[in-house]
Order: C-alpha cells, then structure tokens, then sequence
C-alpha cells in the first residue's frame, strides 16, 4: 500500500478553480466531495495524509502589506486559518464516510489533537486518514515545507500537490503562452532554473530525503485516481 501526502490549498476549499459555474462555496464543497469520492476509491491501494493551507482566509504576503504586519505575526494568523479549514475539512470528510482526525502543530485544545509521532502511528494502524493543521508551528515557512516534513513524519512514498495547474512549466504559461511543459524533471534541475510552482526549501528537502513530488490539475476529472497510475498526469520531480 502505497502512502501519500496530498497537499491542498485554501482556495481549494473556497471553490476557486478556473471555472466556477456554481457560487464559490458549493463549488468547493463539490470539490472535496469528488476528492472523498477518489479516496475511496484508492482506499484498498493507498492511504492518505493531507495539509491544508488557509489562503481562502488569510493571505499573508497581502496583509503584511495592508495592516502593516512583521512576518512572524501574519505567518501565525496564516497558521490559525489552516486550523480553521482542517475544522472543516474533517467534519466534511467524515459527513462523505472518511474517517479521519485532525492534528495541530499549534496548540488549540480542545479542537484538535497536537502532532507528535505516536499519534500519527496509532492514527494510521487505526485506519483513519490524517488531516495536518497548523502549518509547522513556526514562522518563515510556507505550507509547501509543511506538506515535505509530514510526508518524511509518515513515511510517505509521494507528495502529491494539489493545484490549478496542468504541469510545472519553464516560464509562468500566463506570462509566456508558448512555454513548455515539464512532465518528468529532477529536483535538481526544478533547482536550477529557479521554478516557482513549489517553494525551493521544501524541494531542497525532499531532494535530501530522496522523496517524489507530483504536481497536477486537482480540478480535472479523477485527478487522484489518474496521478495514482498514470505518470504522464501533471508533473513529476524526482531525485536522481
């Protein structure tokens, strides 16, 4: 069986996708409703773990600006918004049958359980899948690092992000239309060309930990249930 980190973000659950058919709101809870759907469906083959960013609530590179933040105090506001969203990602998933159990790097007993190791292997020898709040308790890290230090916690084989994208590309397809697409390429090279579609400290990590990340399109059809065995789906960074 195969162990997985998926990482979600914030605007996922606010229903933002390039096409919104529907108010934002139910948008997203379609979208979770389809990702519960997926996860069933690999439930036989492969067991998750998710991080939830908190952008729908918070986002901190705007704020700072705004209310004239230090770093460290808008990251802590960041990291309550993702408690926020893990509240209700649970109480979703456990409403689509997933059973599942929310734990905090940040303290805010009674709502969620704090994360420690053995908590994540009674939670995963019980079957349930874990939900991952709080960013890592710290400031100066984004949940990109978050999503790479809870995958080597559980052993993941993957990293699978979650985004709005098809793949990684060379240059931002917005300001480049004609730029290629980067369907298998090393963390080294991602490294090298300076690539912005996942922050370098979680990729430097996961190079050091020998450990894949897949980027794909969360918004297409099946998209976990493609990137589970298909490895033309999204973008793949390995470790050479």
């Amino acid at each position: 069986m195969k162990t997985i980190l998926l990482k979600i973000s914030g605007e996922l659950l606010a229903g933002c996708s390039p096409q919104t058919a529907v108010n934002a709101g139910e948008q997203g809870a379609l979208m979770l409703a389809s990702l519960a759907e997926q996860m069933h469906a690999l439930q036989k083959t492969h067991r998750f773990a998710l991080v939830v960013g908190g952008g729908n609530f918070f986002r901190a590179r705007q704020a700072r600006a705004s209310f004239k933040l230090r770093q460290p105090v808008a990251d802590a506001v960041g990291m309550l918004a993702t408690v926020m969203n893990g509240l209700m990602l649970q109480e979703f998933f456990m409403h689509c049958g997933i059973t599942c159990s929310l734990l905090s790097a940040v303290d805010v007993t009674p709502f969620t359980r704090p994360i420690n190791q053995s908590s994540i292997d009674e939670l995963f020898a019980a079957g349930h899948s874990i939900i991952f709040c709080g960013g890592l308790g710290n400031p100066f890290f984004t949940t990109d690092t978050t999503a790479v230090v809870r995958a080597l916690q559980i052993g993941a084989d993957e990293v699978w992000k979650a985004t709005n994208v098809d793949y990684i590309y060379e240059q931002d397809p917005r300001v480049a239309p004609s730029s290629r697409p980067l369907v298998r390429l090393s963390t080294q090279e991602y490294l090298s060309r300076q690539l912005q579609v996942m922050d370098h400290t979680a990729v430097l990590l996961a190079q050091q930990h020998a450990l894949t990340i897949r980027v794909f399109n969360v918004h297409e059809p099946q998209a976990l249930v493609r990137v589970s065995h298909d490895e033309h789906f999204g973008s793949t960074l390995y470790c050479e």
